[in-house]
């Protein structure tokens, strides 16, 4: 723990000089979920998100921190702001589809993942994201287009 400890104090005095953020706030949002620390932890991984809304890994942390259904709502409000600030992430965008959807809410769910293909048509995980919402919608032969 001591070393965790020690591990953060010098990621968050690097931080300050640092040029780029996002991998160092992502590190220590990961070394405050290994001490359990899992505000904490969601903090940083917003931080780290809102530094470069393209890093993944950040995004996926939150998605697994707010699988909880009772939750979520507080993750499409974050995410609703990011794409607001960040309107060509296909991150956050991926990310409210997936939040979307996880709620039933599949007509937003697709036009959040049209709005990350449109950013990037190679994304597959907003081409299967859109491809399971249509479904839950049994629009079938739009969905295997």
């Amino acid at each position: 723990m001591g070393e965790t400890k020690e591990a953060i104090k010098e990621l968050k005095e690097y931080l300050e000089k640092a040029e780029s953020k996002s991998n160092i706030l992502f590190q220590i949002g990961e070394l405050y979920k290994q001490e359990a620390q899992y505000l904490e932890a969601q903090n940083y991984y917003s931080e780290a998100l809102i530094a470069d809304s393209d890093n993944y890994d950040p995004l996926h942390e939150l998605l697994v921190f707010h699988s909880d259904i009772s939750t979520i709502d507080t993750l499409i409000i974050f995410l609703e702001e990011l794409t607001s600030v960040y309107p060509l992430s296909k991150n956050a965008w991926f990310g409210l589809g997936y939040c979307q959807h996880k709620l039933g809410l599949f007509e937003p769910a697709i036009e959040s993942y049209d709005n990350s293909i449109a950013i990037d048509p190679t994304d597959e995980k907003s081409w299967l994201g859109k491809g399971h919402s249509l479904m839950n919608l049994q629009k079938f032969e739009e969905a295997y287009q």
